[in-house]
């Protein structure tokens, strides 16, 4: 690949361990299988993978994992990481099943025994950069700071796993004063206390920002220590050569280096194309995820990805429109022999605007009424409300259906089944109930008519229209017929039926009530309350000025900071980055203090 061709791909690499350990800890343990088996750390890893993936558009990717102890380190600083309790058990153990996930995922994984990840990573971003392509490595590891440049960035987590920051040249430069070149004079002095490295009693992040900028780096600070204050200067003077190798410490090594450390040097010069992901086997995705419980981790890498729909099974199903008076008599006709009413009723936004579809599902067929011309809206209606207000109806949304219905004066006696409601009690923690990703889930299919293996029957109704225009909304009606059945079941074998029956389907018709009737609020009143509530606020307001002594915002904590540490003499009891704190927390334990 050509070095033009290279600039327009963009490369993901992951620092494994240091992904792993940021998930473990940011999810609750109690994320686990069904079965006990604790996730929070491969979900967290996998979910900040996709992710990334998603975001940059690529699928070449890599991943780097430490391996063993770092013996090269270890020899500089043998107290490197002394202090570090074992890894739990609990995360441990998930490392294995990330390493599966990477595997199904055809993303290749480097780890060299005795050889840190960092380094690493380290080597395959700048030969990878030097061919050309844009480098991001998502890392929750600060020394990577060091590697940034024209063509390598990091992503980084802000907080949490979902709340990410990109780091480039400009964005180091904004964080610290100085650039990447400087990131090691930085680290010697202010160490790094999670790995029992020391840097100057006294010298924070700040006060080593300060040093830096002033003199340029680490050499510069150190043959200047006249010019320094008392404190600073003596720390510095007593750390002496320590920072040298403290420098030297943090650097990441070379290839050459990582050679002599006993890297098969041919297994780091890699080419874009050796870290392209595979095509991959939707069929195994599925199995690993399935056996995880990360059902929404699977749709959103399916999705994102035009194989997974390709590869699914579609719907068997025959989708007709009707469009003519005599259509509408046999579709008629047929929904009177139906016992219970599978139907979808689509509209606009406004769940409780008439509806502008009706999809019903009988015998594997779908049959999708949309009312217009020879069809007008109040013949539909007449035609269809006998059957959608005493036949028990099978929908998706109830609610919304209900609504909707009851915008065209039709109000159904019974509801049998909700996949949507069904759905929640069944798997609470699922967070979203669309249709086609319970189709997914529960189904194992799209939302997509399978190519017959051979022709179809002749339609039983004539098909007017555009054939592909009413698809969807047939096939929706079919998965909901498929579902209920799927879902009657899981229901019934879990004791929720009753629940389901008895409590959230006549719920569902309550809320759809409420929503069409909305609330009457007193406009008189409230303002009044407002009036009132303005008038204690300005008294508690004066009342609060009469005690600190003088006026002040008392909704500036810098402000009232000053009022109770400073005016007031209070003692403070706990220091935030931007001074003493004034949370709720801290002012409970102050109250009795004044």
């Amino acid at each position: 690949m050509t070095a033009a061709a290279a600039r327009q791909q963009k490369v993901l690499l992951l620092d494994g361990h240091s992904l792993a350990y940021r998930a473990f800890y940011a999810l609750p343990a109690e994320l686990r299988t069904s079965s006990g088996t604790p996730t929070n750390a491969v979900f967290g890893f996998t979910s900040m993978l996709i992710k990334a993936m998603q975001s940059l558009n690529t699928r070449i990717v890599a991943a780097a994992f430490d391996k063993g102890a770092p013996a090269e380190r270890l020899q500089i600083r043998p107290e490197y990481k002394a202090q570090r309790v074992a890894a739990p058990d609990e995360f441990r153990q998930q490392i294995g099943l990330i390493h599966e996930v990477l595997s199904v995922l055809k993303i290749p994984v480097f780890e060299f025994s005795g050889v840190e990840a960092d380094d690493v990573l380290a080597v395959l971003a700048l030969n990878l950069a030097e061919q050309g392509a844009e480098v991001n490595i998502l890392t929750a590891d600060r020394d990577f700071f060091q590697l940034v440049g024209p063509n390598i960035k990091l992503i980084m987590n802000k907080r949490g796993l979902s709340d990410t920051v990109v780091y480039d040249e400009k964005a180091v430069r904004d964080r610290y004063g100085f650039g990447p070149e400087n990131y090691l004079d930085f680290a010697a002095l202010r160490g790094d206390p999670s790995d029992n490295i020391d840097g100057v009693p006294g010298i924070g992040e700040k006060t080593a920002s300060k040093l830096i900028n002033k003199h340029g780096n680490l050499e510069e600070v150190l043959e200047h220590l006249d010019e320094l204050t008392p404190k600073i200067r003596l720390g510095l003077a007593e750390a002496g050569d320590r920072l040298l190798v403290n420098k030297e410490f943090f650097r990441f090594r070379s290839l050459s280096e990582l050679t002599g450390q006993g890297v098969d040097e041919s297994s780091l010069q890699i080419r874009l194309e050796d870290i392209r992901v595979g095509e991959w086997d939707f069929n195994r995705i599925r199995q690993l995820f399935d056996s995880l419980e990360f059902r929404v981790l699977y749709e959103r890498l399916a999705a994102d990805s035009p194989e997974a729909v390709e590869a699914a099974t579609g719907f068997d199903a025959v989708v007709h429109e009707v469009g003519s008076a005599q259509a509408l008599e046999t579709l008629v006709a047929r929904l009177g022999r139906e016992n219970r009413l599978v139907v979808h009723v689509t509209g606009g936004p406004n769940p409780q605007s008439a509806p502008e579809e009706y999809s019903f599902a009988l015998d594997g067929e779908a049959l999708v009424l949309r009312p217009n011309g020879e069809l007008s809206g109040e013949r539909v209606v007449a035609a269809l409300k006998p059957f959608l207000e005493r036949t028990p109806l099978v929908t998706h949304g109830s609610k919304q259906v209900l609504q909707r219905l009851a915008a065209v004066d039709v109000v159904p006696e019974f509801i049998s089944m909700d996949t949507e409601i069904a759905a929640y009690l069944v798997d609470p923690a699922r967070g979203t109930y669309r249709l086609d990703e319970l189709a997914r889930h529960w189904l194992d299919r799209e939302l997509k008519l399978d190519e017959p293996a051979e022709p179809r029957a002749q339609a039983t109704l004539d098909l007017e229209g555009d054939e592909d225009s009413v698809t969807r909304p047939g096939l929706e009606a079919v998965a909901i017929a498929e579902l209920a059945r799927v879902l009657d079941e899981q229901l019934r074998r879990r004791g929720a039926w009753e629940l389901f029956s008895g409590l959230e389907i006549p719920l569902a018709r309550v809320l759809a009530k409420i929503e069409a009737a909305g609330i009457r609020l007193d406009g008189g009143y409230l303002d009044e309350m407002s009036v009132e509530l303005s008038k204690e606020l300005d008294a508690t307001e004066a009342k609060i000025h009469e005690h600190a002594g003088g006026a002040f915002n008392i909704g500036s904590p810098p402000q009232l900071r000053q009022v109770l540490y400073e005016r007031l003499g209070l003692k403070p009891s706990r220091k935030t980055k931007t001074g003493y704190s004034t949370d709720a927390k801290v002012l409970e334990t102050l109250r009795q203090e004044h």
